[in-house]
């Protein structure tokens, strides 16, 4: 069996609310869907990314993460109506994410329209609050794929 490293968390607040990025105009969640309580990781899902980079930088004073994808699609952010995440969701089993940040709709569930997410306008969106700072970059693929390869060299 394949030993998968799990990334640093993304957000340490309780999960209570969940969202679902798609390029399509949706009403319900079929079973099977991807669901995050990170809504900037759904606004990066939401332009069909081919890469997605998740950056966790934390300090002593302060956590920021960064979340670049190379998505050229418009989307739609929406929060998935999650009556009981126990039963609802599960983990999602291929996840390199933290436990909790990716899960998969057990059955279909109903969806709350929030915005409509042109990808070039979202760029450099950052959030404030409770929570870290997160920035979401849309990326050009190129730069992206040269950004990951150089990232795991350093590592390698």
């Amino acid at each position: 069996m394949e030993h998968r490293e799990r990334a640093e968390p993304i957000s340490l607040e309780r999960h209570t609310t969940w969202y679902h990025g798609s390029p399509l105009r949706l009403e319900v969640l079929t079973a099977g869907s991807t669901v995050t309580p990170i809504r900037q990781l759904a606004q990066a899902f939401s332009h069909k990314p081919t890469l997605v980079s998740i950056t966790v930088h934390v300090t002593d004073a302060s956590r920021q993460v960064c979340i670049e994808h190379d998505g050229e699609r418009d989307g739609y952010l929406y929060q998935v109506r999650v009556a009981d995440p126990e039963v609802d969701l599960r983990q999602h089993p291929g996840s390199r994410m933290a436990p909790g940040e990716e899960m998969l709709a057990t059955r279909a569930l109903p969806l709350q329209f929030l915005c409509r997410l042109p990808v070039r306008e979202e760029r450099c969106e950052s959030v404030a609050g409770t929570g870290p700072g997160i920035t979401v970059h849309a990326v050009a693929h190129r730069e992206l794929r040269a950004r990951l390869e150089a990232k795991k060299g350093d590592t390698a």
